[in-house]
């Protein structure tokens, strides 16, 4: 019987930010030894500008530490909201989670594959010029609304990671997504997409999804989260 998920992180971008909700999803996700929590701040360079969203983001990380208790940590970092031309921004690198990996957070826009050419030139200049490791924030909705053809493009490209939903990752029907990004090595990160009483059943579905992919792979998993993570310090 499973006593830990196995990573000791996730992302939260639920949205549910009142303190009991959150003092909840701390305590139910500790008890599965996850102690780590990196919130996600949305940033349009089009709509949004640094002085306003690092003084929100400060006062958002006041407002964690004091409802916060032992053995929990948090972080905040921006989540680029990609759109044309934000990477050619003079002021990009001022998203980077961590500079020393130039990792950050970004969203596509769904049905991303419809018009992805005109995205194309940001992601790949962000990717080979810049050197950059952005993690696709909702990797999961466009494995459900793009095309197969186009997910394999993105999975193909290595210095990316993937945001997925901790009950996306585990459901059953999801699981030759997650097959995939094993076999590719893919680093991938689990989010909380979702109210905190969707994860209530967390360590069940966790034991479930393990008994059908196999432990070796299960670890596999585990490691390439961990590894994810380790791009923001985590």
């Amino acid at each position: 019987m499973l006593t830990s998920l196995g990573f000791d992180t996730v992302i939260i971008n639920n949205c549910d930010y009142d303190s009991q909700s959150l003092t909840f999803l701390f305590e139910l996700l500790s008890k599965s030894d996850v102690k780590n929590f990196v919130f996600a701040s949305d940033f349009d360079f089009a709509q949004n500008s640094f002085s306003l969203e690092n003084q929100k983001i400060d006062n958002f990380k006041s407002y964690l530490k004091n409802i916060s208790f032992r053995g929990i940590h948090q972080k905040v970092f921006y989540n680029l909201i990609l759109s044309q031309g934000s990477i050619f921004n003079d002021e990009f690198k001022r998203v980077y989670a961590v500079k020393k990996y130039n990792s950050l957070f970004i969203t596509l826009p769904l049905f991303t594959h419809t018009y992805y050419e005109s995205l194309a030139t940001d992601i790949n200049h962000m990717i080979y010029r810049h050197k950059a490791f952005p993690v696709i924030m909702n990797f999961d909705k466009i494995l459900d609304t793009a095309s197969e053809d186009f997910c394999d493009m993105l999975i193909n490209t290595s210095q990316m990671g993937f945001g997925l939903d901790v009950n996306y990752i585990f459901a059953p029907a999801k699981l030759t997504h997650i097959e995939k990004l094993l076999r590719k090595g893919s680093l991938i990160f689990p989010t909380i997409s979702h109210h905190a009483s969707n994860y209530v059943g967390i360590m069940n579905e966790a034991e479930a999804f393990m008994e059908n992919i196999g432990k070796r792979n299960y670890y596999q998993l585990c490691t390439q989260i961990r590894r994810c993570a380790a791009k923001f310090n985590c």
